[in-house]
């Protein structure tokens, strides 16, 4: 059954153009080496439905060439660039043995499909930051100073560490307020 809507359906298909890897799939294989999706359906329903032209691409973030296009319809078909990136998609597959317990295929269904968190902000910029600024930003938190002033804020999901960066770019920006205005004092005389 479906729980993506085209949109969601849109994206993932542009995150495989722009060349980000596709989360692995889980599948578990019965006696008879029939195979059912653990984890993944909405991605491969997406992707199916895009190669067989009954997706067409729309609300894309980044690509707008593509926007309104199918996979091969000869009138809207993709740049032969991104044409050739999704084909050439590799696609990581985990499967589930069929002599593993019921017990064991069940626990790994439900961990994979239920609980998950989506990162906040901070999360997301610590992934993207450099090494230097995440390591200034740890070390900012464990600072004495830093701990009366935030009453020992806790960093869990990096609460401390954004309000650490809060303080750099707030720094910095009244740092160059100051700069402005002692130039235009000394541009004035």
């Amino acid at each position: 059954f479906q729980v993506w809507d085209n949109k969601k359906k849109s994206r993932l298909i542009e995150s495989i153009l722009l060349r980000i890897p596709l989360p692995v799939f889980y599948f578990v294989e019965d006696e008879e080496g029939r195979l059912t999706v653990v984890d993944g359906l909405q991605r491969l329903t997406a992707i199916t439905e895009f190669m067989n032209n009954k997706l067409k691409l729309t609300n894309l973030e980044y690509l707008d060439c593509c926007e309104e296009k199918k996979y091969s319809e000869e009138s809207a078909k993709l740049e032969d660039k991104y044409f050739r990136r999704f084909n050439t998609t590799q696609i990581s597959v985990n499967i589930i043995d069929p002599q593993s317990p019921p017990k064991v295929k069940y626990d790994i269904f439900r961990r994979l499909n239920t609980g998950g968190m989506q990162l906040n902000q901070q999360e997301i910029r610590n992934c993207l930051a450099s090494a230097t600024l995440r390591n200034t930003l740890n070390e900012m938190i464990q600072l004495p100073a830093f701990k009366k002033a935030t009453g020992n804020m806790s960093n869990l999901r990096m609460q401390a560490a954004e309000l650490a960066l809060r303080y750099i770019f707030f720094k910095n920006f009244m740092n160059m307020l100051f700069l402005l205005f002692a130039i235009s004092n000394t541009s004035i005389k």
